[in-house]
């Protein structure tokens, strides 16, 4: 996907095991707009999702997480 990419960094308040990690990236990249859903290797709470926000806010994506029953919080964009 070509989309203008803005980048949203979403700072989860627990660390997830690795099969949630895997899961949340695949659900993230599934919403129109998601290119990319990367987790930090050193900081395994941090998500950096690069997005097209004229289709999908940063917002929309935190709320995505949230709804899952991650507790997260925007921290850039």
């Amino acid at each position: 996907m070509d989309y203008p990419k803005a980048h949203a960094v979403l700072h989860l308040a627990e660390p997830l095991s690795d099969s949630e990690v895997d899961e949340l990236q695949r659900t993230l990249e599934r919403l129109a707009g998601v290119a990319r859903v990367e987790a930090s290797m050193r900081l395994s709470r941090l998500l950096v999702i690069d997005h097209d926000p004229s289709v999908v806010s940063a917002g929309s994506i935190l709320t995505s997480v949230t709804r899952r029953g991650y507790a997260a919080q925007l921290i850039a964009r």
